[in-house]
């Protein structure tokens, strides 16, 4: 819990003293977006993905965050 709370607060703190845009480019340069790709969060928070020669697609934020990752769909609990 400590680990997370240090890190939640270099990230608000980040946020507050160079504004969103560092933030995002930190967490994109995280992402693979695969062979020739691109990512860039839009202005709802939502991720584009861009890829050689495709349409970009479009994952949406709300989406993501109606379903924890972390959840089990079946047993209602944590993943194994």
């Amino acid at each position: 819990l400590a680990s997370f709370a240090r890190h939640l607060m270099v990230a608000v703190d980040t946020w507050q003293a160079s504004g969103f845009a560092e933030i995002a480019r930190s967490y994109l340069a995280r992402l693979t977006p695969g062979r020739g790709g691109a990512c860039e969060l839009d202005g709802s928070g939502n991720l584009v993905v861009r890829g050689s020669g495709k349409a970009a697609e479009r994952r949406s934020l709300r989406a993501a965050l109606a379903q924890p990752s972390w959840l089990d769909p079946k047993t209602g609990g944590p993943r194994r």
